[in-house]
This record gives structure tokens, sequence and C-alpha cells, in this order.
């Protein structure tokens, strides 16, 4: 899993870049919820390994996604805090 998120993190980074941060960002969770259910499934070890490793690779970028996403939605406008302004006394 952790190997899938070292490589998620290149290629989703690059996806992101390419199609947006939202296209990707919901791309990684149709893929989380693929994968996720697929390993629960998993017949031998290998497959298991095999599935947690793809996985990995959506769940990786998911987290620095959601951050930057969230970000761009919860804070507010440009100043927003300007006539809070504190001097140091």
């Amino acid at each position: 899993m952790f190997a899938g998120m070292m490589v998620g993190a290149i290629g989703w980074g690059t996806c992101s870049d390419l199609v947006g941060r939202s296209a990707a960002f919901n791309a990684t969770l149709f893929f989380t919820a693929v994968f996720g259910i697929l390993a629960s499934f998993a017949s031998s070890f290998w497959s298991l390994c095999m599935l947690l490793f793809f996985l990995g690779s959506a769940v990786g970028v998911r987290s620095s996604s959601s951050h930057v996403i969230r970000s761009l939605i919860v804070l507010p406008l440009p100043g927003f805090y300007a006539h809070r302004r504190h001097t140091p006394s």
C-alpha cells in the first residue's frame, strides 16, 4: 500500500495538473472505492497485494489534494481580515 502511495503521488499530481484538481480528486475517490471493495474479495495473498498497491495509489494523493481543495472552499476572500490588523504594543 505504501509503495502505491509513492507511485500515486507522482501519477495523480501530474493528472491533477492536466485535468484539474477536482476531477483528479473525484477520480481518486472512485478508485479508492473500487479497489477497496475488490481488495475485500481477494482470493490470494498476491492479488491482495496488487489491489492494495492500486488502493494506495489512490489514497496517497487524496489526503494532500483534499487539503488544497478545502483551502479553496473554506478560506475567506482576500481582504476579509484587513480591518482586523493588529499592531504590536
